[in-house]
């Protein structure tokens, strides 16, 4: 079971289709000068969950690294949120959510190395000693 935002009705049409998602970039976050500090950080907490959310499927199935590249800049966004809002913040609540966001974004740094080693440098590899 996976949470999502897109209706049944939107997938089953998409799979009817053959479509084939492409790797969402970051929508850009509107905040105004009469905002909260908290109405600010649910705006920027929320866009960087629906930008995870959006690169999930694709990232799960491995279907482009740019999934992997999105969910990285999406974990990256909110620990810099955390950061921003850190001192405005319950600790006992952001403490847990943070260290899962930073184990997450070691994890996808470590695959994306992995990508960049199978995809880049082994490929340098192999063509310096005249391979296939």
């Amino acid at each position: 079971m996976r949470l999502g935002y897109i209706s049944k009705a939107a997938r089953a049409g998409a799979l009817a289709q053959g479509a084939r998602r492409q790797p969402v970039k970051a929508a850009p976050v509107v905040l105004s000068r009469g905002m909260s500090q908290a109405a600010a950080f649910r705006a920027i907490a929320l866009a960087c969950m629906l930008h995870m959310q959006a690169n999930e499927a694709g990232f799960m199935a491995g279907l482009d690294p740019e999934y992997l590249h999105q969910m990285r800049v999406a974990v990256r966004r909110l620990r810099s949120a955390f950061a921003v809002f850190r001192q405005r913040m319950p600790a006992d609540r952001l403490a847990p959510v943070a260290d899962e966001a930073r184990m997450l974004a070691r994890q996808l740094g470590t695959a994306r190395d992995w990508d960049v080693f199978a995809t880049e440098t082994m490929r340098a590899i192999v063509g310096a000693f005249g391979g296939d």
